[in-house]
């Protein structure tokens, strides 16, 4: 269970993880990790450590090794992914690795006693290909399961994103991007895969 927090370059995704991490990872105690670009590592020590919060920080690039151990990190409650679009390759090592971090212990951390993990990812382009950018972000959260959202009327979620993706191609001849490509852009995206967005949105931390 978790929350994916897609908003453009400069409106909050940092401020709103940090607080997050405050939540848990201070008050409640939450054994985290945060998982950024080698870029980014020292922003994330910096900020964490004025607030006095305790994170175990990982570089995308060590989690990217074959050799990575995630022995130190596999019973974390709550692990926090910023840049997530960098795990929209199902096939890259990267992510295989942070499948194998959120899988452990059967997909539950240590504090509150067999509690579920929780996982936040911080994204400004969620999709930078097509809509399987996305998916295989929130298939991280499902841990496969294809009926994880049928509450919210989604009973296969790849289902759902296939019928997506060539709606997509037909929008994207319809809208200009917003602005040009690069970090931080974003396509005018359809209205089917916004509320697939949403549907992620709310899903929150559950207490």
């Amino acid at each position: 269970m978790g929350v994916m927090v897609a908003d453009s370059v400069g409106l909050g995704k940092t401020w709103i993880g940090k607080k997050l991490l405050e939540d848990y990872a201070y008050h409640m105690r939450y054994k985290a990790v945060v998982i950024c670009p080698a870029s980014l590592q020292k922003m994330w020590h910096d900020e964490l450590l004025s607030a006095g919060i305790a994170v175990r920080i990982v570089t995308q690039e060590a989690l990217g090794r074959d050799e990575f151990d995630i022995s130190d990190v596999q019973d974390a409650d709550i692990t926090l992914v910023d840049e997530s679009h960098n795990f929209r390759n199902r096939n890259a090592q990267r992510y295989e690795n942070l499948e194998r971090i959120l899988a452990a212990n059967n997909r539950r951390g240590v504090r509150p006693v067999a509690s579920a993990k929780k996982l936040i990812l911080l994204t400004a382009t969620p999709i930078n290909n097509n809509v399987f950018d996305l998916y295989n972000q929130v298939n991280l959260f499902t841990g496969g399961d294809r009926s994880y959202f049928a509450a919210a009327g989604i009973g296969d979620l790849y289902r759902y994103f296939q019928v997506a993706r060539p709606r997509q191609s037909a929008a994207g001849k319809r809208h200009r991007p917003l602005q040009s490509a690069g970090r931080g852009s974003h396509p005018s995206y359809a209205p089917l895969y916004q509320r697939g967005l949403s549907q992620c949105h709310h899903q929150g931390p559950a207490h």
